[in-house]
Formats: structure tokens, C-alpha cells, sequence
């Protein structure tokens, strides 16, 4: 008989890397519902990059 202990360590990878994936993927959806009003402007088009030189 095999032993299970390689097939239970095998398993328990494979759970919790689901369960990682399903947060990281929960995270990134809420992320996309906030929409860009929870950024702090650091991005294209922020306070940080501006259009016009200031003057």
C-alpha cells in the first residue's frame, strides 16, 4: 500500500493554492469596482503627471 502522507501534502497545495487564487481574484475585483476614485493619483493623468508645465 502507498503511503498517503505525499498524496495528502499534495492535496493540501492544491487547496490552498485555490483558495489564494480565489482571494487575490476577489481583491482585484473589488478593485475594479472601486473604479479609479480610490487611487491616490499617482497614476496617467494625476496630480503627479500633468499636461501643461506649471507656471
Amino acid at each position: 500500500m502507498a503511503d498517503p502522507l505525499p498524496q495528502a501534502f499534495v492535496l493540501t497545495a492544491i487547496v490552498i493554492t485555490f483558495g489564494i487564487t480565489v482571494y487575490l481574484l476577489g481583491l482585484a475585483r473589488a478593485e475594479h469596482l472601486a473604479g479609479s476614485g480610490s487611487r491616490s493619483g499617482a497614476g496617467p493623468g494625476g496630480p503627479a503627471e500633468s499636461a501643461e508645465p506649471p507656471r
